[in-house]
């Protein structure tokens, strides 16, 4: 059954909105005078499909999206929503920008008749009442997937290209300090996760982790949701650091590489005091009393950090706190390894970036959609006028294809 003309006027409404368009600069853009913007607006004027045409180039929106019986979410409206409209500019740009990339994507998907692969992979889990219960949820399923996958208690060399393999679109895009990453998900976008471009690697991959589980457990509930620091005491956030932490550095994991050091040089301590600034402390009445340390052994030094850091692709300052979370440290010597931060990237400075972390890029949403351009060219799916408006929209140069030497 079609839609109202009342319904499409409301939908051009809330297009223009999303992109905090004016009614006097729509009609500018349309070629026609304010009063037939709020005219077709008010559901009193049907629109033609010419014009038609014309909104949805203007509100970056399909034709099939605004005539659609059950249109579907907008992903990037709902994120704009839900972080009370004070995205920054440049971040909706680039949030725009992805959007149209997953689009574009998608309708390669559908041309190539690649199937999308559905969220089969999400678990469920109640709402979490207090940080304890998150930090318990997000390290039990951080087991669960581990065992799901059959990772067993080895490092994570390639999470991107995990997240990837079920369908999701990775990528990375300017966002503020602030942000660490994003997901959402949308019939015309599928499913998506971003990270901040401008955070270190090791953080990325972190971020990674953290959105994936959003994609495991919240999806259901939201198409949407931005990981920033004004948010990290919500317990939905403390449960998906949680989880990344410990599916990013498993504890056999941790105290297998530790063991392979070279003896016993750490002091195990039955103290539990989470994540400083992403969890908290745990109830006074729910910590363990002191073990005393084995005989002969030493606490963890700043370069057995550095080198746990390296092997499991963190940051410094997070394998120290998932040592302290593991018991591996108690609360004076991560404060004691904390203050050598400094050293320990100096020293990490001069052992070079790890080769395993270089491979971000295999599964990167910007690169995937250039092998679909590619393919679908090949096949005859696009035209080469088609093919240089996708190369386009991603920022590069369409005479890259005509180095191929693909078609006459």
């Amino acid at each position: 059954m079609p839609i109202t003309q009342e319904q499409l006027a409301e939908r051009l409404k809330a297009a223009r909105n999303r992109l905090e368009l004016t009614q006097e600069e729509a009609a500018e853009r349309m070629g026609v005078k304010r009063p037939t913007i709020a005219q077709i607006e008010a559901g009193n004027r049907a629109v033609t499909s010419i014009e038609l045409s014309q909104f949805a180039v203007i509100y970056k929106r399909g034709v099939e999206s605004l005539l659609s019986e059950q249109e579907p979410e907008d992903a990037a409206g709902l994120l704009h929503l839900r972080t009370n409209g004070d995205l920054d500019e440049t971040v909706r740009y680039n949030l725009d920008k992805c959007i149209e990339v997953c689009k574009a994507a998608t309708e390669l998907e559908k041309l190539l008749g690649i199937s999308q692969k559905g969220a089969g992979f999400s678990y469920t889990l109640e709402r979490p009442q207090s940080r304890w219960e998150a930090v318990e949820q997000g390290m039990r399923l951080a087991m669960m997937e581990r065992k799901r996958l059959e990772l067993g208690t080895l490092p994570v060399r390639n999470i991107v290209e995990i997240i990837a393999q079920h369908g999701v679109r990775v990528g990375r895009y300017t966002l503020t300090e602030d942000i660490s990453g994003l997901f959402f998900v949308g019939p015309d976008t599928g499913m998506a996760i971003l990270v901040n471009a401008g955070h270190s690697t090791t953080r990325r991959l972190f971020s990674y982790a953290h959105e994936y589980t959003h994609l495991l457990l919240d999806s259901q509930q939201t198409p949407g949701g931005v990981s920033r620091y004004g948010n990290r005491d919500d317990l939905l956030e403390v449960r998906a650091n949680a989880f990344a932490a410990h599916f990013l550095m498993p504890n056999e994991g941790v105290r297998a590489f530790l063991d392979g050091l070279g003896g016993p040089t750490r002091q195990v301590m039955e103290i539990f005091d989470g994540f400083k600034e992403q969890v908290g402390n745990r109830d006074e009445d729910l910590l363990m009393a002191q073990r005393r340390a084995y005989p002969g052994s030493q606490e963890i030094r700043m370069i057995d950090a550095l080198r746990v850091a390296r092997h499991f692709g963190t940051s410094y300052s997070a394998a120290v706190y998932q040592l302290l979370n593991l018991k591996i440290i108690q609360k004076e010597t991560q404060e004691k390894l904390l203050e050598e931060q400094k050293r320990a990237e100096q020293a990490n400075a001069l052992l070079g970036i790890p080769l395993y972390l270089e491979q971000e890029t295999l599964a990167d949403l910007k690169q995937m959609t250039v092998n679909l351009i590619v393919e679908a060219w090949l096949q005859e799916q696009i035209s080469r006028p088609k093919a240089s408006e996708y190369m386009n929209l991603l920022g590069l140069d369409p005479q890259e294809l005509d180095r191929l030497n693909i078609m006459a």
